[in-house]
């Protein structure tokens, strides 16, 4: 007989849900970095990152920059008030927190880190058209990035209304709004300086993003509750892979229910040499309007450690298509198409291949009905092989942006590998700088560590190699980059009085207008000559800094 998952207990104020009617409907997103909701939302806080706090080459200066507009008592104050705006409607709070000042981005959980708040608020340079910028809480941005908020150095911050209105527009994309058209929105593109409170829209926008989330204050009284709506189902990518097949027992299984009025599990684990695999069951819950895609996000609590393997099974013990949107520094993030939430299906859990580390260790389990294909942003395609071992892809940033870059590559047939081949990825800056770098073997699909640039051209450059004298396959490589951080700029305004335009527009002010899309693409797939000195030096691929 299976398990039943029992949660353990928790100190802090405990989420509860709304039961809602056995057939439900859901919202979805198009994106793979597109706004997720907080699992979470009532246990959020944040905190103000001391002057010093390290970004890439930069460095906080929040205090330093807010000084002008009045106390710390007062700007942290606006930034509290512009929380409740948005909150007040969900029925809860975030709470304020300290910060430890470690480095934006540092590995850690996406809540609960003891370090720091959730939501980490800095200010560092930023380029002259923003005033500041969010990263919004995605299905492919977990750990520490998520949430946070960055106001822009390089502005005149001179009044509280002012601290309060870019505080209002961010924490807005934070807990997962998205632009508004609607001038008199606080969501507005380029923000309104006279916007003291969301829309009533606004407001029926994020309890429908939070549907289904009923949260209590631990002592029995309730806050308000909120039904579901319907969402529009998007075309997908069809670049989807059967997982490796695993045997398992399924009376060994944990039986997961999903959390009432949701079509949400979670759990937790461990895995250990004696337990290699932990094999979850999801519970039926009924129907679920146009829900054909499950969204699985596992994540290593250790650092360092575990890198954790999905696989996901009916109940004949067949394996389901999945396509991978994320995967570095012990987090997995997958999607599965073609499922139906009235059936019962079985998640495996287990170490990657790899050394003996990568396969121990703890984790957390989340999984989600929905209904789109998430789809990452395709930049560029190629082949590489024993012939053509090298090429790279150049794109241009317009806007100071968090990028997430995942390299997908396949090949004909399985190969014994054990780490003599692998492509190695780097993200170059103009100026030879190396952002970000990772590796891969052929037929795996990996990220780059999240990233923050500033504007200027950039290249991908991707290297497929043996460490011993060995042909490499051919394999076929797909890069996508998706845009993580969202901004407000150029200025606080009144755009009632002072339009803001898409670039697109007719008469559209070059300097001020609303970009289409901050990441452009330069130019096709280049095949350098291998030899060529100016690239940078491979290091053994199953180097931790690589690997992991």
């Amino acid at each position: 007989m299976a398990r039943k998952y029992e949660p353990k207990p928790r100190n802090r104020r405990r989420l509860t849900l709304e039961q809602l009617q056995p057939r439900l409907t859901l919202d979805g997103t198009a994106s793979a970095a597109g706004a997720y909701p907080w699992l979470n939302v009532g246990d959020l806080t944040y905190s103000f990152v001391p002057d010093g706090t390290r970004l890439a080459n930069e460095e906080s200066r929040l205090f330093e920059e807010l000084s002008p507009t009045g106390s710390e008592q007062q700007w942290q104050g606006e930034f509290s008030a512009a929380f409740a705006e948005w909150l007040s409607s969900l029925g809860v709070q975030a709470q304020q927190v300290g910060d430890s000042g470690d480095e934006f981005g540092t590995y850690g959980p996406t809540q609960g880190d003891t370090r720091f708040g959730d939501i980490r608020i800095g200010a560092i340079p930023l380029a002259t058209n923003v005033l500041a910028e969010a990263i919004p809480h995605s299905i492919v941005t977990q750990g520490t990035w998520a949430g946070d908020i960055l106001l822009n150095s390089n502005a005149n911050w001179e009044t509280l209304q002012q601290v309060f209105s870019v505080a209002l527009h961010e924490i807005g994309h934070v807990l997962g709004m998205q632009h508004s058209t609607d001038a008199a929105s606080p969501m507005y593109y380029h923000g309104v300086y006279n916007a003291e409170h969301p829309t009533s829209k606004d407001i029926a926008a994020i309890k429908k993003l939070y549907s289904g989330v009923h949260i209590g204050n631990g002592d029995g009284d309730d806050s308000e509750n909120h039904s579901s709506g319907d969402g529009d189902s998007i075309e997908g990518s069809d670049e989807w892979h059967e997982s490796p097949d695993y045997q398992f027992n399924s009376n060994n299984s944990v039986l997961l229910i999903a959390e009432p009025g949701t079509a949400r599990y979670v759990a937790s684990g461990e895995l250990t040499a004696e337990n290699p695999i932990e094999l979850f069951e999801l519970a039926s819950i009924g129907e679920i309007d146009h829900a054909e895609y499950l969204n699985i996000i596992v994540s290593s609590t250790g650092v360092g450690g575990l890198i954790p393997d999905i696989v996901l099974y009916d109940l004949s013990g067949d394996t389901l298509q999945t396509r991978t949107l994320h995967r570095v520094n012990g987090v997995v993030v997958l999607q599965a198409k073609g499922v139906e939430p009235s059936h019962r299906y079985y998640l495996a859990i287990k170490g990657s291949a790899g050394e003996s580390r990568y396969q121990v260790g703890g984790f957390q389990l989340m999984a989600e009905y929905g209904l789109t294909a998430l789809v990452p942003k395709v930049v560029g395609t190629a082949v590489l092989s024993d012939s053509v071992p090298l090429m790279e892809q150049e794109f241009e940033v317009t806007h100071s942006r968090l990028l997430h870059v995942h390299i997908e590559s396949s090949i004909r047939k399985r190969i014994t590998n054990n780490g003599e081949i692998a492509i190695w990825g780097f993200v170059v800056s103009a100026d030879g700088r190396i952002i970000a770098n990772w590796a891969l073997a052929p037929g795996e699909s990996r990220s780059a560590p999240i990233f923050f640039v500033e504007p200027g051209k950039y290249r991908v450059i991707l290297q497929i190699g043996s460490q011993v004298d060995r042909s490499v396959p051919s394999t076929s490589i797909k890069i996508s980059i998706d845009e993580i951080s969202m901004d407000i700029g150029p200025g606080v305004i009144d755009p009632t009085l002072n339009p803001i335009l898409t670039c697109d527009s007719p008469g559209a002010d070059a300097q001020t207008c609303a970009p289409e899309t901050p990441v452009i693409l330069v130019g096709g797939p280049v095949y350098p000559d291998p030899t060529t000195p100016n690239y940078p030096t491979i290091t053994p691929w199953l180097d931790p800094s690589w690997f992991y």
